[in-house]
């Protein structure tokens, strides 16, 4: 089991695009998927994709070094993927 961190900060399609294929080619009972976002733009649609992808847990980026921090803190994997 890994986890697997994503940034996204009005890339919406990038973010999409990425999620599909990574559910497509790998399991997803061996990953826990977090998603750091900042909504500056896209909020209504980052909400769309989310719903998609209701595996994954998603943070919203408040301040990006705590929020990182508390990401990996509540980590429980051996190995972690940006």
């Amino acid at each position: 089991m890994i986890s697997n961190i994503v940034f996204t900060k009005n890339r919406l399609l990038q973010l999409e695009g990425y999620l599909k294929s990574l559910y497509r080619y790998w399991p997803e009972a061996l990953m826990q998927t977090v998603v750091v976002y900042k909504p500056e733009l896209f909020e209504h649609e980052y909400g769309a994709v989310f719903r998609k992808f209701n595996e994954i847990k998603v943070v919203r980026e408040r301040d990006f070094h705590s929020d990182v921090l508390n990401v990996l803190a509540k980590t429980e994997t051996e190995y972690v993927l940006f």
